[in-house]
């Protein structure tokens, strides 16, 4: 009994692990805010479940912060190029 669970804690490490890695690579590709609030929300389920560390968690959250920025001043340029037009 205690085998199996001790396997299926190590399934679950190793699933961490690959979403730990998506996340790093798919953060900086984002492209809509509400995929950056998502993957937030990953991050915080895996640190909850003690699945990653604090300073992956740090690293993230400060990608999707960068990411959110970049999105912002994507859509304030698209903004003010919008109303230049109609002016």
């Amino acid at each position: 009994m205690k085998r199996n669970g001790i396997e299926m804690v190590l399934v679950e490490r190793e699933r961490a692990e690959v979403l730990i890695k998506m996340l790093h690579k798919n953060i900086p590709r984002c492209g809509f805010l509400s995929a950056c609030n998502e993957y937030r929300g990953q991050i915080q389920a895996l640190q909850f479940l003690g699945l990653m560390e604090d300073y992956e968690v740090d690293q993230l959250n400060t990608a999707i912060a960068t990411r959110e920025s970049e999105l912002l001043l994507e859509e304030r340029r698209k903004n003010l190029g919008t109303e230049n037009e109609n002016d």
